[in-house]
């Protein structure tokens, strides 16, 4: 095995075919469409720009603006609930007992009257 190299390195560190290229098009920081060849500035890192030309601030309580603290509080209500039911159903799928059987039943009945209030509540519903 005497003669083989002992590592894949290449000693050769002249430039490949298109590297130069790419590398170029890499500096200028533009991209061409795929259809028509037209330059367009290229994807850099982090999250795109919004549309709006910035992030919304955010209210104090954390929920939407302009929605009434009620509903805010009949949502959180409601998400607490579809949390409590998927729970207990996962415990009744994994221990069907009567006891947890009894729980899951409790948890959809609380999250069925949740969903009714909450759709005859607020006004997105009205009129569905």
């Amino acid at each position: 095995m005497a003669g083989l190299p002992s590592n894949a390195i290449s000693v050769n560190q002249s430039k490949q075919y298109g590297d130069q290229k790419q590398l170029d098009k890499l500096k200028t920081g533009l991209t061409s469409t795929p259809m028509t060849g037209v330059p367009v500035p290229a994807p850099t890192a982090g999250r795109p720009p919004t549309s709006g030309g910035g992030s919304a601030p955010a209210s104090p309580g954390g929920g939407q603006q302009g929605l009434p603290p009620e509903h805010q509080q009949m949502m959180s209500e409601f998400a607490v609930a579809t949390r409590v039911k998927q729970y207990w159903d996962t415990i009744a799928a994994q221990y069907p007992s009567s006891w947890s059987r009894m729980y899951a039943a409790d948890a959809d009945e609380n999250y069925q009257r949740l969903a009714h209030e909450m759709r005859s509540a607020t006004p997105f519903f009205s009129g569905v």
